[in-house]
C-alpha cells in the first residue's frame, strides 16, 4: 500500500473508508522505516512525505 502526502502540513487519514480492500490485514510494516502501522486505526503522515507499507 503506497501512501503519498503532496500537501505541506501533516495529515490524517481514516483508514475506515479503505476497509473493503485491507479488512484482511491487521498491520503494515513501513518498509523504509521499519515502522509498525495498526491499519484499524488514524494514519498520520508528515507533510511532503511518502510511506510504503507491506500489509500483513
Amino acid at each position: 500500500m503506497v501512501i503519498i502526502n503532496n500537501a505541506s502540513n501533516t495529515q490524517k487519514f481514516n483508514l475506515e473508508r479503505f476497509q473493503e480492500k485491507i479488512k484482511v490485514f491487521n498491520f503494515g510494516t513501513d518498509i523504509i522505516s521499519d515502522k509498525t502501522i495498526d491499519l484499524k486505526n488514524e494514519l498520520s503522515i508528515e507533510g511532503k512525505k511518502s510511506m510504503i507499507l507491506e500489509l500483513k
